[in-house]
C-alpha cells in the first residue's frame, strides 16, 4: 500500500487553520478539547505533518466559526508554489504584531497608511 504524505497544500491548510485559531483567541488545546484530539495533534494539522480529514475539516471549521470553504479560500487563489503570507501569519505572535501596528497612529512608527 502506497504510503499518504503529507504535500504543500496541506501545509497551507495548516497554517489557514492557525491563522483562523489565532485570530479567534483560541490555543492549540482549546481548538483540540472541541474536536476530541490532543494538542500535538492539532500542533501537527497547523504544521502540515499530519493531514487533516474532511470530517475532522468540518469540525474544525465548525469550531472556529467558518465554513469549510473558507478554510480553502487562500488554498484556491494561490498556488502552494508562490510566496503566500500565510505561513508569515501563522508564525506565533505574528497576528498580534499585525494588529497593534494597524492600531499604531505614531507616524514614526507607521511612516504611511494607505486606508
Amino acid at each position: 500500500m502506497a504510503m499518504r504524505k503529507s504535500g504543500p497544500l496541506d501545509k497551507m491548510m495548516g497554517a489557514r487553520i492557525r491563522m483562523l485559531r489565532v485570530n479567534r483567541g483560541m490555543s492549540q488545546a482549546m481548538l483540540a478539547g472541541r474536536i476530541g484530539v490532543t494538542f500535538q495533534q492539532v500542533q501537527e494539522y497547523e504544521r502540515g505533518t499530519n493531514r487533516v480529514g474532511v470530517s475532522r475539516l468540518s469540525q474544525i471549521a465548525s469550531v472556529l466559526g467558518v465554513s469549510i470553504g473558507e478554510l480553502f479560500e487562500s488554498s484556491r487563489t494561490e498556488s502552494p508554489r508562490l510566496n503566500s503570507p500565510i505561513p508569515l501569519l501563522a508564525e506565533p505572535g505574528a497576528l498580534r504584531v499585525l494588529k497593534a501596528y494597524a492600531r499604531t497612529p505614531n507616524p514614526r512608527v507607521r511612516p504611511f497608511r494607505s486606508w
